[in-house]
């Protein structure tokens, strides 16, 4: 499992149980929503400088 996976999993498993303040919330939701920005910028930057033979090996890894 991805350590990102982990981390949201607990986030919400803790969540749920109503342990998480409302700041560590705010701050946890906020690292999930750098992470995924990060993500999809590598993304864009794999679609558009990329070799067509890179973008389609990546292509095929995602799917």
């Amino acid at each position: 499992m991805s350590d990102d996976l982990y981390v949201e999993r607990a986030f919400w498993r803790h969540a749920r149980k109503g342990r998480m303040s409302p700041e560590r919330r705010a701050y946890v939701e906020r690292k999930i929503a750098e992470a995924q920005a990060a993500i999809d910028a590598y993304e864009r930057s794999v679609s558009e400088h990329a070799s067509p033979s890179i973008q389609r090996t990546y292509q095929k890894e995602q799917s």
